[in-house]
């Protein structure tokens, strides 16, 4: 038997999920915020993918530059539907 779904996502599919939508409405390509927030082109599709957890400091320069504030990107992940929409 298995077990029901949990509705909330994991925290970092939460974090990958903004962090694309956000990057998308910009408009701006995985090298561009790569570029901008000094990262590897890899560690953002990562970071979208939810395939690594990050640090605050690398969310904090990724956020930057796609324009979103942390408090922003976390402000409905502890509502009931966890940002699941």
């Amino acid at each position: 038997m298995q077990a029901p779904q949990d509705p909330k996502l994991r925290l970092e599919q939460y974090i990958g999920m903004k962090v694309k939508r956000k990057r998308v409405e910009q408009g701006l390509k995985i090298i561009d915020v790569a570029r901008i927030a000094n990262l590897s082109q890899g560690m953002v599709s990562k970071i979208e993918n939810a395939q690594v957890s990050t640090s605050l400091d690398t969310l904090s320069r990724l956020c930057d530059a796609i324009g979103l504030t942390i408090s922003t990107l976390f402000s409905d992940y502890d509502r009931p539907e966890g940002g699941a929409q």
